[in-house]
């Protein structure tokens, strides 16, 4: 069973550490990340091939068995919006991403679905 944890409800310091901290990984994207780019009109004209873990801000981190097994990164897209990239970190795969503008508050975040702290 997994557990889900959000940086505005509660990541716990040792998990977080367990994160790659800096570099540059090279993306995959699912056929679903690819019909979304399309279903939206080719909007985004390119999408990351690369992601820099210095710029890149994790939000959500899926857990199994203890280790890391997705994170919801955030990253500076343009200059009113955000990219969010759903990463399978063990190949560097995109699930799903979407984008968020650069003010957003989180005001439909549900806390039930997260891990709290001790």
């Amino acid at each position: 069973m997994s557990k889900l944890y959000h940086s505005n409800i509660y990541f716990p310091k040792e998990l977080v550490n367990q994160l790659p901290q800096n570099g540059s990984h090279l993306l995959t994207y699912s056929f679903h990340s690819k019909q979304i780019h399309v279903s939206r009109g080719g909007r985004v004209t390119q999408l990351p091939q690369m992601i820099d873990l210095t710029v890149a801000t994790p939000i959500e981190i899926e857990v199994i068995e203890g280790k890391p097994y997705k994170v919801l990164y955030r990253l500076p897209f343009n200059g009113s919006e955000d990219i969010c990239l759903a990463i399978l970190l063990s190949r560097w795969f995109v699930k799903t991403f979407w984008f968020n503008d650069r003010n957003d508050n989180h005001l439909t975040l549900n806390p039930k679905k997260y891990q709290k702290g001790q």
